[in-house]
């Protein structure tokens, strides 16, 4: 009697797909950064890298479609500015920002996109 053949079902790996959110921070240009922060952008980009140092272990998290960054700041009331960056669900390549001290673009942003800018 013949040996039986078995063929082994070939298991193809799984390609895992990136986090769209995470390619949009990965392609973010400074042009594309000073854009996000209006007519002052440059300047905000420029003052926030050097009013705040930001360190990756305690200051930054980034999970899903969260980029969340602490910000030291020793002039605010509770000393601290919490920055977030999210994306946009109703515009798949635009960008959220955010500072919980600031009503419109500010330093904070600015000193966390430039460290986003910085670590690619």
């Amino acid at each position: 009697m013949p040996a039986k053949s078995r063929t082994r079902q070939r298991k193809t790996p799984r390609i895992q797909k990136e986090n769209a959110f995470h390619q949009r921070l990965g392609g973010l240009t400074y042009s594309q950064a000073c854009a996000l922060l209006g007519d002052d952008g440059a300047q905000l980009l420029r003052h926030g890298d050097q009013a705040f140092d930001i360190d990756l272990d305690r200051d930054v998290y980034l999970g899903g479609d969260l980029l969340r960054v602490r910000i030291e700041d020793e002039r605010l009331t509770n000393k601290l500015a919490i920055v977030t960056l999210t994306q946009q669900s109703a515009r798949r390549r635009q960008l959220q920002t955010n500072c919980d001290q600031c009503d419109v673009p500010c330093v904070h942003l600015g000193a966390a996109l430039h460290y986003l800018l910085d670590s690619k």
